[in-house]
């Protein structure tokens, strides 16, 4: 039979059970934890006084006071160790005959040497000239320093002494080809050519237009 709820009582939750038996439980846990932690450190104190003891019967056997490793005992880090020795010997065995290979390679193949370049020796220079002459040009005629020359190197020195615009051509006598000319010069200005005379009779003019008519003209003899 069922019994019935007085009025004003609730019915009993679940989910939220009462706070006595929260407490209950709860005490519960931390008993087993602590229970479990206690195992824990005795499993712990047992592993270290079997190493213990186990330290103790090898130094024991082998002479040496407790607490010491003897020499040759094998040791975890002993493989690595050994191994990386051993790659660090090859390496300096395979390295140190390439570098004297090298070396004696280098030494037996050298450059060939270069024969000594020899250097373009400067052109000679021009003889001087054995005579100059000075050529002074005015409106509208042409004055020379000195009428006859010896032949060779010829030293010409053109002043424009007027007031216009000259120029000089000069070429044997006979010949309308000029030898060799020299540009229109300004008044007061001067211009020099070293020309190779052969003996015979030069003839030097003004070519501007009316020049030579209007009487710029002379001649050299060159002996």
């Amino acid at each position: 039979m069922q019994m019935k709820r007085a009025k004003g009582q609730t019915a009993p939750n679940r989910r939220n059970p009462p706070v006595g038996l929260a407490r209950a439980h709860t005490r519960a846990r931390i008993c087993k934890a602590s229970a479990s932690a206690a195992r824990v450190a005795v499993v712990l104190a047992l592993a270290v006084v079997a190493n213990g003891l186990w330290l103790i019967g090898s130094a024991g056997a082998s002479g040496a006071p407790p607490g010491t490793v003897r020499a040759g005992a094998p040791h975890a880090g002993d493989g690595a160790r050994s191994a990386s020795a051993a790659r660090g010997v090859r390496r300096r065995r395979s390295c140190r005959p390439a570098r004297r290979k090298g070396r004696r390679r280098a030494c037996r193949h050298k450059a060939p040497r270069r024969p000594p370049t020899s250097r373009p020796k400067p052109a000679p220079s021009p003889p001087p000239p054995t005579a100059a002459v000075g050529v002074h040009e005015h409106e509208y005629s042409i004055t020379l320093t000195r009428g006859a020359v010896s032949s060779g190197r010829v030293l010409m020195e053109l002043v424009n002494e007027g007031e216009d615009a000259h120029n000089l051509q000069i070429a044997p006598a006979g010949v309308d080809r000029p030898l060799a000319s020299f540009d229109a010069l300004g008044s007061g200005q001067r211009a020099s050519q070293t020309l190779s005379l052969a003996p015979g009779s030069y003839r030097l003019w003004c070519s501007l237009p009316g020049h030579d008519a209007a009487g710029m003209h002379t001649y050299l003899t060159v002996g």
